[in-house]
């Protein structure tokens, strides 16, 4: 007889949809979501539970975020400040100095811990009796309504002993904030290296911390191809209709490239790739007038498809070498065997919001400074290292492989797992 399986999700995720698909073949998936969407648009293939948030809940949930700590990782300071900066609410300033100043970095202040504490428990143990069919539930690290809006029924759910409560860690930039889901049998993440960092910030007990295979990773497939272009996916999202956007480090960057290119090789093309959502509409015309750019305004039509990650997989085997300031796209590269590089300047100065000056911003922002720690040795830090580390990579074999080689000795750390799928996990740990 099959494991009964319930998988809380909240969009159509093609990854996560992908995993179900893997699940199914062995186990009864069921699938829970508040969202209509889902329900209505999977509701052919899987069972689906359909479940109304209550006005409890969202009361509750909104009292833990504003009480919750901003002082959980730089990230979240970071953000508070930047709001004190924006914001022209005297109430609003009052609040966010308070959060800034009187709360301390405790496990108790984090905002499931909160909601736990709130949540009166005993309003939803009648509405989730249904979860004792089940075997295993599995959902979302993350505490955001887009990812989890039923914490009651994770709370309800952790109560009961029969059930293995199983929480995956996303992505690896996922462990820097106090937005978690602190309730669970096992946690699942990307690697050794990211499991010691996840335990020393969250105080997770090693024996739930389980190493798997990222569900991002299934598309990827190197092949050999003839390398026609730099590929540069960009890092910052927003909207450059706004003076001081984070997208101008991107679109500055963008424009040096251009420039190195025409000076090393003219006949070499760099291939942006727009960061998801963020608007680029003053920026287009300056990028057409950049003879040796194409602007792949392709990706910000539906990505959640398996036609765009074939044509994603493609651009990268294509590619000379990927360049950003840092993202998962780096490690999706050099899983297929590409060099990848990440800056550590910019040339856009901020005219009034200091925070998005980019010396600022990346000593600030958690994901930076961890990531800088493991791929210090392909960092670029000036035009003209830049410039010389391209025409290394162009020219020079031997350079060329040690680039490569310090982009492989990046993934062994972020990407370094046990087991090589969510079934391979259940079927020699939990039965």
């Amino acid at each position: 007889m099959k494991k009964k399986i319930l998988y809380i999700l909240e969009n159509k995720n093609i990854y996560l949809l992908e995993q179900i698909k893997q699940l199914s073949k062995f186990h009864e998936v069921n699938i829970l979501t508040t969202s209509k969407k889902v329900q209505i648009e999977l509701g052919k293939k899987y069972k689906v539970i359909f479940q109304k948030k209550t006005k409890i809940e969202k009361f509750v949930e909104k009292v833990s975020i504003l009480l919750s700590t901003p002082n959980f990782s730089s990230k979240e300071k970071f953000y508070n400040d930047l709001e004190l900066f924006n914001t022209k609410s005297i109430l609003r300033k009052i609040y966010l100095y308070f959060k800034k100043f009187l709360f301390i970095k405790k496990n108790y202040l984090k905002s499931f811990n909160l909601f736990n504490f709130f949540l009166p428990i005993f309003f939803f143990k009648e509405r989730y009796k249904f979860l004792n069919d089940f075997d295993i539930l599995i959902y979302d690290f993350r505490f955001y309504q887009s990812y989890n809006n039923l914490k009651s029924l994770i709370i309800v759910a952790n109560k009961i002993r029969k059930i293995k409560k199983i929480c995956f860690v996303y992505s690896w930039d996922n462990i820097f904030t106090g937005n978690i889901i602190t309730k669970a049998d096992y946690y699942l993440v990307w690697s050794e290296y990211i499991k010691e960092n996840l335990k020393k910030i969250h105080h997770i007990e090693e024996k739930k911390l389980v190493t798997i295979k990222p569900v991002q990773f299934f598309y990827l497939r190197k092949q050999i191809e003839p390398p026609e272009f730099i590929l540069y996916p960009c890092t910052f999202s927003g909207d450059d209709n706004e003076q001081d956007s984070l997208v101008y480090h991107d679109v500055f960057m963008i424009k040096t490239l251009s420039k190195i290119l025409n000076k090393l090789d003219s006949k070499i093309r760099l291939l942006v790739r727009p960061y998801p959502l963020s608007k680029y509409d003053k920026s287009i015309n300056t990028f057409k007038d950049l003879t040796n750019v194409k602007f792949d305004s392709k990706i910000n039509e539906d990505q959640n498809n398996q036609d765009h990650f074939s044509y994603k997989n493609t651009q990268i085997n294509k590619s000379i070498c990927v360049i950003s300031f840092g993202t998962t796209f780096n490690l999706e590269a050099i899983y297929n065997g590409k060099i990848s590089l990440f800056m550590d300047f910019s040339n856009f100065k901020p005219k009034r919001n200091y925070h998005y000056l980019y010396s600022n911003y990346s000593k600030k922002i958690d994901e930076f400074v961890f990531l800088k720690k493991v791929a210090i040795k392909n960092y670029i830090f000036d035009e003209k290292q830049l410039e010389n580390t391209l025409l290394d990579i162009m020219e020079n074999k031997n350079k060329r492989e040690i680039y490569l080689n310090n982009s492989l000795e990046i993934n062994k750390k972020f990407i370094n797992f046990e087991y090589d799928n969510l079934n391979d996990f259940l079927d020699k740990v939990i039965y």
